[in-house]
């Protein structure tokens, strides 16, 4: 009996993601969530993603209304996603539709929160 391959959902996934922050919002694996975003730093970190395989960290802000938000802002165990489809709407905002890949408990960078 031939043994078929198990599908990869993660991809080709880089050592160093960037963390979006989330309000009110918890992403677990396997599960697939939408996302409003309208921040600028993290519209920024959208548009700054690159090729068709498009993974992100995402945790959840201790303080949801925080406008800026920080790396001691945030919960330091969240969830690896991959976008799956992302929709900008006229009023300057996105859609987000996410798959949590896997939970994250790395160490969240300063410079990578947005």
């Amino acid at each position: 009996m031939s043994e078929v391959p198990g599908l990869n959902v993660e991809g080709a996934v880089p050592s160093r993601l960037p963390v979006l922050p989330l309000k009110s919002t918890v992403v677990f694996p396997r599960i697939f969530i939408p996302l409003s975003v309208g921040r600028k730093r993290s519209l920024q970190l959208l548009e700054d993603l690159a090729g068709v395989e498009r993974h992100i960290a995402v945790a959840t802000q201790l303080d949801e209304s925080a406008e800026e938000v920080g790396f001691k802002d945030i919960h330091h165990v969240g969830a690896m996603v991959r976008v799956q489809h992302l929709l900008k709407l006229p009023d300057g905002t996105v859609q987000l539709a996410v798959l949590g890949l896997r939970a994250s408990s790395e160490s969240w960078t300063a410079n990578t929160v947005s």
